[in-house]
C-alpha cells in the first residue's frame, strides 16, 4: 500500500517538484548565470506518468482483477509468485533501455559524466545546491 501511495503522490506532485527544483530554485538563488532550461512542468509529469502511473495500473488491475477471478488466497500464494519476477525483468529493461538510449551521448562525450560530478563553475554550484535542497527535502 506504501508503494502504490508513493507512485500515486509522485506521479501528482514530482513534474510541479522537477520545474520548483531545475527552473524556479535556482533562479531564485542566482544559480546558472542567467541559464533556463527549456523543460515544462508537463513534460516532466508526462515522463513520471509513463515510468511510474503504467506500472502502477497495471498492477491495481492485475490485483483487481486476478482478486475477483481467483480469489485472494488462489491470487496470492499462486499467481504472484510465478509473476513476481517479471517484475525484475521489467526494471531490468527500463535500466537497459534509458542508458541505451544516452548510449551515444555517454560513449561520445566520457569525459561530460566525470565532469557531471564536479561542483566547481556555476553548473557545478547549480548541481550542488539541487541536490543539497533535494536531500533536505527528500527528494
Amino acid at each position: 500500500m506504501l508503494v502504490a501511495l508513493n507512485s500515486v503522490f509522485q506521479v501528482l506532485a514530482f513534474g510541479l517538484l522537477g520545474w520548483f527544483y531545475l527552473d524556479l530554485l535556482p533562479a531564485w538563488l542566482g544559480l546558472g548565470d542567467g541559464q533556463h532550461l527549456d523543460i515544462s512542468m508537463w513534460k516532466i509529469a508526462l515522463n513520471v506518468v509513463i515510468f511510474l502511473g503504467v506500472p502502477l495500473a497495471a498492477g491495481f488491475l492485475t490485483r483487481r482483477f486476478g482478486e475477483k477471478s481467483l480469489g485472494r488466497e488462489r491470487y496470492e500464494s499462486g499467481f504472484l509468485p510465478k509473476i513476481g519476477p517479471f517484475a525484475r525483468y521489467g526494471l531490468l529493461f527500463t535500466i537497459v533501455i534509458l542508458f541505451a538510449l544516452q548510449g551515444k551521448t555517454i560513449t561520445s562525450r566520457p569525459l561530460n559524466v566525470v565532469a557531471a560530478n564536479s561542483t566547481e563553475g556555476p553548473r557545478g554550484r547549480r548541481r550542488a545546491a539541487l541536490a543539497v535542497s533535494g536531500s533536505l527535502t527528500g527528494w
